[in-house]
């Protein structure tokens, strides 16, 4: 006959501590752990911008955080004075139209609450100084519009433009684009089909090509094969874009 003696461990919290890992979609936990490397590359970049462009690449596999990552660099851009725009992609939007609908309806959005901002730094007495001017019109921006359906392109490039120069009249330091699950833009091979993330670069690296360069920045965030569909879609992505892949945080 044998006998047994089981020791139990009780995992107990200290009174008023909640647990900091809170399991979700994009939950964001009471505390960050991990990733302020990651922050600071970030911040570097924007501070680095207009002269170097302000794009980066976040790749990871599901459910590593990158979500949490993205809304947690959107508010770092905030603070630093930029004007964070933030969209969740989806497969209906894998198509050149339907992407620069969505991007149009998500930058008419931002443009009504920074005017309603405006409105009430005005109404308080907090007007500012004068506005910005960023020297450039759109009509010197040009986009590559070969192989892109004509209406997309010019309704994106200009909706893009006129958000930044509304952003940079109310003292924005620029306007940056963060678009979460972006593996869903895949160009067709075919010269006559869809598009949309070479449409999406392409307007974006007009307008920071200008001179002088527009203070406008692109992070696209998603799975892995985001990168593969990026190189495919312009040679150039792996230099136009800062990559950050995201994995698994190390047990300290």
């Amino acid at each position: 006959m044998f006998t047994h003696n089981y020791s139990f461990v009780v995992m107990t919290q200290p009174p008023g501590r909640k647990n900091p890992y809170r399991p979700g979609v994009g939950t964001k936990p009471p505390y960050l752990a991990g990733r302020e490397p990651a922050i600071r590359r970030f911040q570097a970049v924007l501070r680095g911008a207009p002269e170097q462009p302000a794009n980066l690449r976040i790749t990871g596999l599901r459910g590593v955080g990158k979500t949490v990552l993205l809304a947690e660099l959107g508010e770092h851009a905030q603070q630093a004075e930029w004007l964070a725009v933030s969209i969740e992609l989806g497969p209906g939007d894998a198509t050149e139209r339907a992407l620069s609908g969505r991007l149009a309806v998500a930058l008419d959005a931002a443009r009504n609450d920074l005017s309603r901002v405006a409105r009430i730094r005005t109404a308080l007495g907090r007007a500012g100084k004068a506005a910005a001017r960023i020297g450039v019109s759109y009509n010197d921006v040009k986009v590559s519009y070969d192989g892109f359906d004509p209406r997309a392109s010019a309704d994106l490039g200009r909706v893009v433009y006129e958000l930044l120069a509304l952003a940079l009249k109310h003292r924005r330091a620029g306007l940056l684009l963060l678009l979460d699950e972006a593996q869903v833009l895949r160009d067709e091979r075919a010269r006559t089909g869809e598009h949309p993330l070479s449409l999406l670069i392409a307007t974006v690296s007009a307008l920071q090509r200008t001179e002088p360069p527009l203070p406008v920045g692109l992070v696209l965030c998603g799975l892995p094969t985001l990168t593969g569909n990026l190189l495919k879609a312009r040679s150039y992505t792996e230099r136009m874009f800062r990559g950050e892949e995201i994995g698994r945080l190390e047990p300290d």
